[in-house]
């Protein structure tokens, strides 16, 4: 295995946000879900009850997703395949908690409490920055949805419902899937943008971010022209002045060659004390 990239990094550390985000999640949507049946219970429909097994089910999923937050919070580390079984757990959490509602609510009403949650887990998925949790929860979202709506529906309805909820399961995943792979490509722009840029002119970057294939052109050699620039009597002058005045002189200068350089065309390879190095010619 190589080194890991910048963009890598990045991508990386965004998945395990994510993870962190999704589980917690999951452990509000159930508690809001658990509390909202038990008001319903105790204080409303006194018709309406719930099988033991679906308490069970949702205060055990309540507390492992949040003990799954507080574990990838204190451990941080990275596992490659833990995107696929978190996207897995996410898609159980949420299709576990409607088969307990089954012929608790009416089926219009089911399809209008279950597709939206559905769609919510896509968008979760989405947040880990990988294309592969996002045609996997879109899936899982879909199966479980239409099978779920399958025991509910009646012949009458489930036609409509079923090409309703598919087409909307379908246009949100395939919408999360290309926005996962914009923002990527973003991202690695950017990350190659900032490495190219402390060695190449702002014009060669804009070239290269654009056509990324020019990396892979045969290598040539060119006539460059270096430059070395500093202060003069500079330790002299600096003796009799206080440090944060040397310092802003320093900074002054350096911006100001910067600059100059930038505008000639040329690109600013190292600062060293008082002094900079400048490279021309190597875009032309």
């Amino acid at each position: 295995m190589g080194p890991i990239t910048d963009y890598e990094e990045l991508r990386r550390r965004r998945e395990l946000q994510a993870e962190r985000t999704s589980q917690l999640i999951n452990a509000i949507l159930l508690s809001a879900l658990i509390l909202g049946a038990y008001f319903i219970t105790r204080f409303g429909n006194t018709d309406f009850r719930l099988p033991r097994m679906w308490w069970t089910f949702m205060i055990v999923g309540a507390v492992v997703s949040l003990g799954i937050y507080v574990v990838i919070t204190k451990v941080a580390a990275y596992a490659p395949n833990r995107k696929y079984l978190m996207t897995v757990w996410d898609a159980l959490i949420i299709t576990g908690a409607f088969y307990g509602l089954d012929g608790e609510i009416g089926p219009n009403t089911f399809a209008l409490v279950a597709l939206p949650a559905f769609v919510l887990l896509i968008a979760s998925a989405a947040l880990r920055l990988s294309p592969g949790p996002v045609m996997l929860s879109g899936g899982l979202s879909l199966v479980s949805y239409l099978s779920l709506f399958a025991r509910q529906a009646t012949p009458e309805i489930r036609l409509a419902i079923f090409l309703e909820g598919s087409m909307l399961l379908v246009a949100t995943t395939l919408t999360a899937h290309r926005m996962v792979k914009e923002t990527l490509g973003l991202i690695r722009e950017s990350v190659l943008r900032t490495r190219l840029s402390r060695f190449l002119p702002a014009r060669v970057v804009d070239e290269i971010t654009q056509k990324p294939t020019l990396l892979e052109q045969q290598t040539r050699c060119l006539v460059a022209t270096i430059m070395f620039v500093d202060i003069r009597g500079f330790t002299a002058m600096s003796e009799g002045k206080p440090p944060p005045q040397v310092l802003s002189i320093v900074r002054a200068f350096h911006q100001q060659v910067s600059i100059r350089v930038s505008e000639k065309g040329g690109t600013v390879l190292a600062y060293e004390g008082d002094g900079v190095m400048a490279v021309f010619g190597l875009h032309d």
